[in-house]
């Protein structure tokens, strides 16, 4: 018996009316488990939020224990400068976040990189770097440093000498580094502070993939010059005692404040330093026997360096020369250094303009050589 067109459509809505009554089921059910997850939600949500305040505030509690040796690190590099209250703070509206702020110029709370070169800034993460190994390595006091200065000005590189010896005496220093003049202001520093025992400084003077590297003791440039003059080997000498010369009248123009003309490439020769560095002593210093002994120093070495020009290029007069009056032009050049180190500690004198004084840097030296200025 056939189905009218009527009962066709009941019977095709109560199809329906099954289909959506299981469907209502279904959701039911899933509602009553989106409760009990969104539940888990709001649990889990109020967890992690506790958890990441809480770690914040454990962070920034690190932080804050560190910020005496931040600050006391860096003014140690940069101790005349106008950066100042240096903070590290977490930053609790962004996930993973952290501002450091520091005090420039008298603006107080600015981004160091606004105001900051690249050198302070490479500094600064140093200090903050050694500020963690004092707050964490106490039971593993070893700090490895490797090439920490490429961008550090050489002007701070002889403070940070100071700074790893003094503040991490006690600790395991593996230091590295491609630059020549700094690591004898390492050495140097280690024979003023007399650790030199606690260290053993080595060089890499060949490397090869079959042998590895090849390491020797490492000897100070003037100890590298005697050695050459030992050998009668007139042109290396010359050449060493020239770059000698040239880093002794950069370091006499930084601690004495030497006024020079600024050139843009940052390249300064001995030509360029001789005369304003004998000049700055001359109108500078007070008559006393320091500045009698300087202006010595500088007469002597004016009357014997010609040879460093001469030595340092391609010349066939060199073959006239005597190594005697070689070894003469390399005596004036350390005679000149040994005068302007303190007999006492060996740390190179220094200006300071407020006292008007000349002396070693060492405010805890028992005897200072020093001298009045103008």
């Amino acid at each position: 018996i056939g189905l009218t067109d009527d009962e066709k459509k009941i019977l095709e809505v109560i199809r329906l009316i099954e289909q959506v009554m299981s469907k209502v089921q279904d959701l039911l059910k899933v509602s009553s488990e989106l409760r009990i997850y969104q539940r888990y939600l709001e649990y889990s949500e109020k967890i992690y939020t506790t958890f990441s305040d809480t770690k914040k505030s454990k962070i920034q509690e690190i932080y804050n224990t560190i910020q005496g040796d931040i600050e006391k690190f860096y003014l140690m590099l940069h101790p005349n400068e106008p950066h100042r209250n240096i903070r590290l703070m977490v930053a609790f509206g962004r996930r993973a976040s952290t501002e450091l702020k520091i005090k420039s110029f008298g603006r107080s709370g600015e981004d160091p990189r606004a105001l900051t070169s690249e050198g302070h800034l490479d500094s600064l993460g140093l200090c903050i770097f050694l500020s963690f190994i004092k707050k964490f390595n106490k039971g593993c006091p070893l700090v490895i440093l490797d090439d920490v200065v490429t961008t550090i000005d050489a002007s701070h590189r002889h403070k940070l000498a100071e700074l790893l010896l003094k503040e991490f005496g006690d600790y395991q220093l593996i230091v590295t580094t491609h630059d020549g003049i700094w690591y004898e202001q390492l050495v140097n520093m280690q024979r003023a502070l007399n650790v030199q025992g606690n260290f053993k400084d080595m060089e890499i003077i060949a490397w090869s993939v079959d042998t590895g590297p090849i390491i020797k003791s490492f000897k100070l440039q003037w100890e590298k010059i005697q050695d050459k003059l030992r050998n009668h080997d007139k042109t290396g000498a010359g050449n060493q005692c020239r770059v000698y010369l040239e880093w002794l009248l950069k370091e006499i123009c930084e601690q004495l404040e030497v006024h020079i003309p600024y050139k843009q490439s940052g390249k300064y020769t001995v030509i360029d330093l001789f005369d304003p560095a004998e000049k700055r002593i001359k109108e500078k210093l007070k008559e006393n026997e320091l500045k009698n002994e300087l202006l010595g120093k500088f007469e002597n070495l004016r009357a014997t360096s010609f040879m460093g020009n001469l030595l340092s290029h391609d010349n066939p007069e060199i073959e006239n020369l005597s190594i005697e009056e070689v070894k003469s032009f390399c005596r004036a050049v350390r005679d000149l250094h040994e005068a302007l180190l303190c007999p006492k500690c060996g740390k190179f004198l220094k200006y300071f303009r407020d006292s008007k004084i000349l002396r070693c840097p060492d405010l805890r030296c028992e005897s200072p050589k020093k001298g009045e200025t103008k």
